[in-house]
């Protein structure tokens, strides 16, 4: 739940297990760009500071606009996402 490695090696199993990953995990950026990578729909499950986070938000964004659902507000009034 809070084992970074674990976290990443069971992310690149199953993005939607970021859902259960502690808040430490859900709000460091690796683990996220991991799950988002994989499949934009995880963002949903990202910590408030990732779904604030350009790059993560991009990255999903990019895949799907319909990510903008899961960004924090700042982001969906960002100009470049």
């Amino acid at each position: 739940k809070d084992d970074l490695a674990v976290a990443l090696a069971a992310i690149q199993q199953d993005c939607f297990l970021l859902e259960f990953a502690s808040d430490a995990l859900r709000d460091d950026c690796r683990v996220v760009l991991s799950a988002v990578r994989r499949d934009w729909r995880a963002l949903q499950f990202a910590g408030g500071a990732m779904r604030n986070n350009r790059e993560v938000v991009l990255t999903a964004v990019r895949q799907d606009w319909s990510a903008l659902q899961f960004a924090e507000e700042a982001m969906c009034a960002d100009r470049e996402v």
